[in-house]
This record gives structure tokens, C-alpha cells and sequence, in this order.
């Protein structure tokens, strides 16, 4: 069977400051009049700058959840005042539902990131939830969004410790993808991992390296820094573009298993730092490699053990649930060179959180 890599992307993405009360000029040619879903806390501001800013306009403010009837009430509304298309401002879950709601509607989106925590805002997929807020399943669709609009100024004014979430989920790109790419392991969109991919998941990793540090000291000082803008680009669209051209492996299939965990806390993010290290001792690793990213993480401020992410005692029954979860046939961690046992992830956990203290405790690796 012929092998299909592949590179999907938002078809423009800006990132300026104070682009937020331009959006007009840059969504233009999608039509006059667009649906747009803010969150609670920026609503006000969308009502007042968007709402003099477009002709003509539906803002509406997200309720909270991206559940099935979230969706379907949002695609209903668009249909019936007969919008052009669909603008989502605010966090992963607003972004998600936008994306959701557009796809459902039949029209093009456009997405405007309060948070630069993911890159969920240039990807082809939503996470949809449950009524009462339980993640149920991936959505994914055929298109990324049309337009991904990053305002500098809002986004280093979010708070630091999801800038530093981004960049950890960021990273992962490159960690996983390198993987992803040597075993010719699946994509995001079900194709084989190209090439192209694995360089921009490589950029992804070495843009957040440079100035990753710089970037949180300015967004801890609410400064939109020329570093903040780079690792803006590397957070939302070089990881998103780069994770769905090469795929990803073990550190996102361990995140998933420790969310089921009953005491795990911890942004997307935070939770894929710590799998980061425990999928580097899967793939034997060398100690310098190891020790090098614990400390960059430790450096960019990120929760670093198992305690730290709200599991105050190790409970063997309840990780290895997690160890299962994380080599269910179906997850990524199928894309590693070897074949996990869920022993091989238990281990890697209770090892990474071991070398995660050490780190915590002051302890820097002699290069």
C-alpha cells in the first residue's frame, strides 16, 4: 500500500499586537457578517470593539462547555440570522466549539486564542465534552480553521503558568515526532509522517529552546516581547502544523492515562511535561538528553512531579490503570520503535517521577 505523507495547515495565520480591533480587515474575504462565540471574560470587549468594528455581526457568549447540545444550539442560531461565518475567541474549549460549530454549520472559522496554552487553535479537531464537562471524544474534521489570529497583547496578559503549559505541549512536537517519523508512524490525519513535519516540529522545539525563558520572564511582566511573539508562532501554529504532519507517540498516550488517574491536576500542558521525560527514558534515552529537558522545564516555572500535578501517594493499582490506558491499542504510543507493555510504562512513570524530584531538589546533571 503507497505510503501518503501529508501537511495540513490553517489556510493564514497573523500574529501582531493589537490586531484584535483590525479583525475585519483580516477576515474580509470570508463575508460581512460572522458568528462570533466569545468567552465570558472577553465578551464585553468583543461586544464593544467587534460589534462597532463589523457592519453587521452575531456575538454571542460561550456557555462553558463543548457538549453536543453546545454545538447543535450554536449551528442552529448560525443558520438562522444567517451569518457568513464563525469566529471562536477565547480558551481551548471556546476555540473548540467554534471549530465545531462551523463544521456543523457548513461554514469557514476563524480562530482568535486568548491563551497561547496549546495549538489547539491551527488544528483540524475539537475535543468535544460531555454535558457535564468529562472529556468524550475527539471531532475531526476535514479543514483546519481559515484564519488563525494571535493578538500579542492579549496573550501576554493571560496568565504565565499557561504560556509555560504551551510551551511544554510545544516541545512535545519535536520529542514525539522525531519518533513519529523514524517508524514512519501514523499522522493527525491518519496519513504517514512527512518530512516536512518532522523539520517543523524540529524548528518547533528549537524556537521554544532560544526563547522560551526570555518569553515567560516578559509575559510574567505582561510585555509583548518580540521572544513572546516567537513562541507565540512555536505554541500555536509550528506545533499544531508540525504535530498533525508527523504524529505523536508515547508522551500524549501517557497524558491521556494519567487524566483518568482520580487525583491528577494540571493543564494539558503541564501533564504532557511530565510525560515528556517519562517517554525519553522509554526510548533509552541518554542522561544528558534527560536531565537537560527536566531542567528546562524546572526553568520555564512547570510543575515537575507526580506531587506536584495533585497525586500525593503512589497507589500501584491506580497507575498501572493508567500504564493500561496509555498502551491501549488504539493511542499514539503504538508509533514508538518498540512494542509498550504497560510494565514498560509503569516503570517509566515511577522512574520519571524519581528523576523529576531529584531535579526539584537542586540537582544539575554535569554535562
Amino acid at each position: 500500500m503507497t505510503k501518503v505523507r501529508s501537511v495540513t495547515a490553517p489556510m493564514k495565520f497573523y500574529v501582531a499586537k493589537g490586531i484584535f480591533k483590525d479583525l475585519p480587515e483580516y477576515t474580509e474575504t470570508l463575508g460581512e457578517k460572522p458568528y462570533i462565540i466569545a468567552d465570558p471574560f472577553i465578551y464585553e470587549r468583543a461586544t464593544d470593539e467587534l460589534g462597532s468594528a463589523y457592519e453587521q455581526s452575531e456575538i454571542v457568549e460561550f456557555g462553558g462547555e463543548n457538549a453536543p447540545s453546545e454545538i447543535e444550539k450554536h449551528a442552529e442560531k448560525v443558520k438562522e440570522v444567517e451569518t457568513d461565518y464563525v469566529i471562536g475567541i477565547g480558551g481551548g474549549k471556546t476555540m473548540d466549539n467554534a471549530k465545531a460549530v462551523a463544521n456543523e454549520a457548513g461554514q469557514s472559522v476563524v480562530v482568535v486564542p486568548t491563551l497561547a496554552a496549546s495549538d489547539a487553535p491551527a488544528t483540524s479537531l475539537s475535543v468535544q465534552y460531555t454535558e457535564e464537562g468529562e472529556m468524550d471524544k475527539y471531532l475531526f474534521f476535514p479543514y483546519n480553521p481559515d484564519i488563525v489570529i494571535a493578538d500579542l497583547e492579549i496573550l501576554a496578559q493571560a496568565p504565565a503558568e499557561s504560556f509555560s503549559a504551551g510551551m511544554a505541549d510545544a516541545i512535545s512536537t519535536w520529542i514525539e515526532g522525531r519518533k513519529s517519523f523514524q517508524t514512519d508512524g501514523e499522522n493527525l490525519t491518519g496519513n504517514t509522517a512527512s518530512y516536512t513535519g518532522y523539520q517543523i516540529a524540529k524548528s518547533t522545539y528549537e524556537t521554544i529552546r532560544k526563547y522560551g525563558v526570555q518569553a515567560l520572564n516578559a509575559v510574567e511582566n505582561d510585555q509583548a516581547t518580540a521572544a513572546v511573539s516567537n513562541v507565540v508562532e512555536a505554541n500555536i501554529w509550528m506545533s499544531a502544523v508540525g504535530a498533525e504532519a508527523v504524529g505523536i507517540t508515547a508522551a500524549h498516550a501517557i497524558h491521556n492515562g494519567l487524566t483518568q488517574h482520580t487525583s491528577i491536576e494540571g493543564q494539558h500542558g503541564e501533564i504532557v511535561a511530565f510525560s515528556l521525560i517519562a517517554t525519553l527514558l522509554l526510548e533509552s534515552a541518554p542522561d544528558e538528553e534527560v536531565y537537560d529537558l527536566a531542567n528546562f522545564l524546572k526553568e520555564i516555572k512547570l510543575p515537575l512531579t507526580l506531587e506536584d500535578l495533585g497525586v500525593d501517594e503512589w497507589n500501584e493499582e491506580e497507575m498501572m490503570k493508567v500504564a493500561e490506558a496509555a498502551t491501549a491499542d488504539d493511542e499514539t504510543a503504538t508509533n514508538m520503535t518498540q512494542q509498550l507493555t504497560p510494565e514498560d510504562v509503569y516503570t517509566a512513570i515511577q522512574q520519571a517521577d524519581n528523576i523529576m524530584q531529584q531535579v526539584k531538589d537542586g540537582y544539575e546533571y554535569k554535562f
